[in-house]
C-alpha cells in the first residue's frame, strides 16, 4: 500500500473497524513507514482528545418509539413513480394529434415522426431518471 492509501484508512479506522485483510496491510505499512505510523499516532491522540471533549448525544428511551409513531401519521405524498412516464405519453400523443389535424395532407408522416419523437424522448427520459436515482 502507498502512503496515502494507509493514511486513508487509518482515518477510515477511526469510525468504522477495516476489514481485515485492510487492516494487516495497514499494519504491516506502519511496521515499516515511520511517517505513517507517526500520523497514525497523531490521528489516534486526536481522536482521543475530541471523544473527550465533546460528549456523545443520549436520546431519551422513548425518542426511537415515538419517531416511529410520528413517520406513521405523516406518511409521506409522493407523486407515483408512473406519472412521468404517463405525462410524457399524453404529451405526446396529444402533440401527434394536434399535428395530424393541422396537416392534414402529411398525416401519415406526422405520426411516423410523432411516434419515433415520442420513443426517443422517452428512451432519454429513462436515461435522466435512472442517472438522478444513482445520485440519490
Amino acid at each position: 500500500m502507498h502512503c496515502i492509501e494507509v493514511q486513508q484508512a487509518i482515518v477510515q479506522s477511526l469510525a468504522e473497524p477495516l476489514a481485515v485483510e485492510r487492516r494487516q496491510a495497514v499494519e504491516n505499512h506502519l511496521a515499516e513507514c515511520g511517517t505513517c505510523r507517526s500520523f497514525a499516532e497523531t490521528q489516534r491522540m486526536l481522536d482521543a482528545r475530541l471523544a473527550a471533549a465533546v460528549p456523545s448525544a443520549h436520546l431519551s428511551p422513548g425518542f426511537q418509539a415515538a419517531l416511529k409513531k410520528r413517520i406513521r401519521r405523516d406518511p409521506v405524498s409522493a407523486w407515483p413513480d408512473f406519472l412521468p412516464d404517463l405525462a410524457h405519453l399524453c404529451g405526446c400523443v396529444v402533440a401527434i394529434l394536434l399535428s395530424a389535424f393541422l396537416l392534414p395532407s402529411y398525416s401519415a408522416a406526422v405520426i411516423f415522426a410523432g411516434a419515433a419523437f415520442t420513443v426517443g424522448t422517452y428512451f432519454l427520459q429513462a436515461v435522466i431518471r435512472s442517472s438522478l436515482e444513482r445520485v440519490e
